[in-house]
């Protein structure tokens, strides 16, 4: 369950009882009581919501749900005393068709957002996909999950950018040749031996680096590995390290030695065990 769904599910039922208990015990007007609920409400929340806070969006829309609700309670009330000032018996005008539209369309989209809310920040379980998806035809294995926060600073971007190509420009004049691989058939959750050589424009091995890196999962950030390879006495560079999910993995390597500095990105697959390579 979404912390947005638990949030909701405690929150509300008090709005319910805390308009009900003002509305029945004092004097005041639905009208009234709609906007002392939603003060009292907001005077809880904004701090709240500030102290843990997560993003704009999620304080936005969890506020916009706290207005909402005391509102259409409102509605349903101001219904009430409209009646009983026309003289009009009061049972049943609950669910006159126009607040009761209003209940059930903002229910709605709370029920919508909260599921798209969830799979946009947690992903989609096995158990979700299971029930409300089709059977896949073949075993592969769908990763639904927003890895992060999409930015608009073109300007920054437009920097990076321009560094990005002098890099490139930088180690294109290295002459550097990277030969990189695992030395086995890569199996999800065992070990396997990933190596790395570098070698200049005169076929010698380049020695004494540093070589970094990161496999970089497409779609779910969290189960990202970081790596360093270390001198295997050989002129290479290795690691052992296992890899928690088959499919296909994205690799970023970072070769420094000295002011010298060399970037990669390649791509590899990765076995679900007991299954043979293709």
């Amino acid at each position: 369950m979404s912390d947005f769904v638990k949030l909701m599910a405690v929150a509300l039922p008090l709005q319910f009882a805390l308009f009900f208990l003002i509305y029945r015990f004092t004097r005041l007007r639905g009208k009234q009581v709609t906007l002392l609920v939603i003060s009292l409400s907001l005077a809880a929340y904004v701090p709240f919501g500030i102290i843990f806070w997560e993003s704009l969006d999620q304080f936005a829309y969890r506020l916009a749900f706290f207005v909402t609700f005391p509102y259409v309670f409102g509605i349903i009330t101001s219904h009430w005393e409209a009646a009983e000032a026309r003289g009009e018996k009061r049972d049943g005008s609950f669910f006159h068709w126009a607040p009761m539209t209003m209940f059930f369309f903002f229910v709605g989209i709370a029920t919508v957002d909260a599921i798209i809310i969830s799979l946009a920040d947690k992903g989609m379980s096995g158990e979700f996909a299971a029930r409300f998806l089709p059977k896949p035809r073949s075993e592969a294995k769908v990763v639904s999950y927003f890895p992060g926060n999409v930015s608009h600073d073109f300007q920054e971007k437009e920097e990076q950018f321009n560094a990005h190509l002098a890099q490139l420009e930088r180690q294109a004049k290295l002459g550097w040749h990277i030969r990189k691989g695992w030395l086995g058939r890569p199996v999800a959750g065992e070990p396997m031996t990933f190596k790395l050589v570098v070698e200049g424009p005169d076929g010698r091995r380049v020695t004494g680096a540093t070589v970094e890196g990161k496999f970089l999962r497409p779609g779910n950030h969290r189960l990202d590995t970081p790596f360093t390879l270390q001198p295997d006495g050989e002129g290479g560079y290795i690691t052992d390290l296992a890899l928690p999910a088959p499919g296909r993995w994205d690799v970023v390597i970072t070769i420094v030695r000295g002011d010298d500095r060399y970037e990669l990105k390649a791509s590899t697959s990765v076995n679900e065990p007991g299954k043979s390579s293709n």
